[in-house]
C-alpha cells in the first residue's frame, strides 16, 4: 500500500523514511506497523489507488486531497490497441527464438551449418553404397572420430538430432502461431497482454 503526508494542505506521496510536519524524522517500518488512526496523528494517510478505464493507459497521475482522504487520479489516453497488438506479436516472435536457441546454437551461419549436415546425413542413408573418400559428406568427415567413430555413425546421430529438432521445432512454431493468433483475436489490452504462448517443456 502508498502512502502520503500532508504539507501545507497538499499530499506528497512517502517513500522510505520521512519527517512529519512536525520535524520528527520516522523509518519507513511505521507504515507497515503502526494503525491508520496513529499515522493520520503525524499527518500520514493511505492513497486511495484511482484506476484507469478500460481501452485507456496512464499518462500521468497527481495526488488529491478530498477531505481526509488522498485520492491518486490519473490522466489518461485511448489504447492504441492495433499498436499494442504488433508489439505484442513481435515480442513472441522474439521469445519463439529465445526458445529454438535453447536446442541449438544460435546465429544463421550455425543454421545454415545443422541444415547442411542434415542434407548429407539423408543423402548417406539414401545412397546404398556411400563412399567416405568421394567427399560427398564433408561436414559429416569433419565430425568422425568425434561424433562417432565412422562416417555412418556421425550420419546417424546427425540424422536423429535432426528429427529431434523437427518435432521440437514444431511444437515451438505451433506456440508461437497460436499466441499471435490469440493477440489478433484480443478485443481489449488486458485479453491482449494475458497471452502467453505455450512453449514445449524442455
Amino acid at each position: 500500500m502508498a502512502y502520503a503526508i500532508i504539507r501545507d494542505g497538499s499530499p506528497e506521496e512517502v517513500f522510505g523514511a520521512f519527517t512529519d510536519a512536525a520535524g520528527v524524522q520516522h523509518p519507513a517500518s511505521v507504515l507497515a506497523r503502526w494503525p491508520e488512526g496513529a499515522l493520520a496523528g503525524i499527518g500520514v494517510h493511505a492513497i486511495n489507488e484511482g484506476g484507469v478505464p478500460e481501452g485507456h493507459r496512464s499518462t500521468g497521475w497527481s495526488l488529491v486531497l478530498d477531505g481526509g482522504t488522498v485520492r491518486r487520479v490519473h490522466a489518461s489516453a485511448p489504447v492504441d490497441l492495433f499498436g499494442l497488438k504488433a508489439a505484442l506479436k513481435v515480442e513472441i516472435d522474439v521469445a519463439a527464438e529465445v526458445e529454438r536457441n535453447r536446442y541449438i546454437t544460435p546465429g544463421a551461419g550455425q543454421a545454415m551449418t545443422y541444415q547442411h549436415k542434415a542434407a548429407e546425413a539423408a543423402r548417406f542413408a539414401a545412397d546404398p553404397a556411400p563412399d567416405p573418400q568421394a567427399g560427398d559428406y564433408p561436414l559429416l568427415a569433419a565430425e568422425v572420430g568425434i561424433t562417432g567413430a565412422t562416417l555412418g555413425e556421425v550420419a546417424g546421430v546427425v540424422a536423429a538430432a535432426h528429427a529431434q529438432w523437427l518435432a521440437i521445432g514444431a511444437r515451438i512454431e505451433a506456440a508461437r502461431l497460436a499466441a499471435k493468433a490469440a493477440v489478433d483475436a484480443a478485443e481489449s489490452e488486458a485479453q491482449a497482454r494475458a497471452v502467453t504462448p505455450a512453449w514445449p517443456a524442455p
